[in-house]
């Protein structure tokens, strides 16, 4: 049934290419990593963790790098390879929240470190999208996010503090 309407979501929409990345986005990214969690196959999500890092790491160095060299052309707002800032700026905040759920678990300090460096990247992409959607989507989860793990939280601080160090700096 879930398959059905998202075939006839697409063919029935107007504006086919936003609907069917919708559907990917909100859809089936999330639908596969239930699955994954749901198979309880640890090494399943091993396996996709270098590959998705390193996708969203060029992604993030690619957004910044149009914001600070390519500004002219793509009037100051990072947005390909999408049409619109505000869809990159989302994209990169998936993996966002991934990053700090990794510097907060308890990790290898040089995971930890990977990982600070890889939510840098990714707050510089978001930044560099000049979107303000993505920015106040981020501020509920984030405040959800503390007040669920206050424990891992507060013993990251440290990291957690380099965050928003670059983050201010970045702006």
């Amino acid at each position: 049934l879930f398959w059905g309407l998202v075939l006839c979501s697409v063919f029935w929409s107007e504006v086919k290419p936003l609907t069917l990345s919708s559907v990917c986005l909100f859809s089936v990214m999330p639908l596969t990593f239930y699955c994954g969690v749901m198979g309880g196959d640890v090494s399943y999500f091993k396996k996709m963790i270098v590959p998705l890092a390193a996708i969203f790491t060029v992604l993030g160095i690619w957004a910044i790098f149009q914001f600070f060299f390519l500004n002219a052309y793509f009037q100051g707002q990072a947005h390909h390879p999408l049409a619109d800032p505000s869809s990159l700026g989302g994209l990169l905040s998936l993996p966002l929240f991934c990053a700090i759920g990794w510097i907060v678990s308890e990790r290898p300090r040089r995971e930890r470190i990977v990982a600070t460096v890889l939510a840098m990247i990714l707050i510089g992409g978001i930044m560099s999208t000049v979107a303000r959607g993505p920015v106040f989507a981020f501020v509920p989860g984030i405040v959800l996010f503390a007040i669920l793990l206050w424990p891992s939280v507060n013993r990251a601080w440290k990291s957690l503090l380099v965050l928003v160090l670059f983050a201010v700096a970045f702006q």
